[in-house]
């Protein structure tokens, strides 16, 4: 496989995402979406360590961490596979 697709690997394994900053979960799933790498194992992980730490995600990170699934969606990442609605429910209001 390439690279991104090894790193993505990686990077979805238990505990990979623990130390990450909102700002780090952000760039990583926006320049997958970006590049059109559509790695659902990343893109769940980085849904899950989100849902973990959102309230301490600045607004950039934010609107970084929403453009990069919307992206992956409209390039056909399952949003329904993701379960991008549990991370709505714990979005601050």
């Amino acid at each position: 496989g390439s690279l991104l697709w090894q790193l993505g690997d990686d990077v979805s394994r238990p505990g990979q995402l623990d130390h990450f900053q909102g700002r780090d979960l952000a760039a990583l799933v926006r320049a997958y979406a970006s590049l059109e790498v559509l790695h659902e194992g990343l893109f769940r992980s980085v849904a899950s360590a989100a849902q973990q730490t959102l309230t301490t995600f600045s607004t950039q990170d934010l609107q970084n961490l929403s453009w990069a699934y919307a992206l992956a969606i409209r390039f056909g990442l399952s949003g329904e596979d993701l379960d991008i609605e549990a991370c709505v429910d714990v979005a601050p209001r």
